[in-house]
């Protein structure tokens, strides 16, 4: 994809999954976050609040290699415009 429209089809379809994840994981409850998980074949449990937080960490980071990526191009954008 190229241009500043597909950019921003893509920055939108990112924010509704994360809006999706977020209010799914807003409306767990205790006994919810504490069950424990297989999360891969094989592999063993853990509960899914910890999975959770792996989860968002994990996007944080791949957001972090977006904006360095776009720094490195010259492409401008700020955390408050989001651009």
């Amino acid at each position: 994809m190229t241009g500043t429209t597909d950019w921003q089809k893509d920055r939108r379809a990112l924010l509704d999954i994360s809006i999706q994840f977020l209010t799914r994981a807003q409306a767990l409850d205790d006994a919810a976050l504490s069950r424990r998980i297989i999360w891969y074949k094989g592999g063993g449990t853990q509960p899914l609040a910890m999975r959770l937080v792996r989860t968002t960490t994990h996007d944080i980071y791949h957001s972090g290699q977006i904006r360095y990526l776009r720094a490195l191009q010259g492409i401008p954008g700020s955390p408050k415009t989001g651009e």
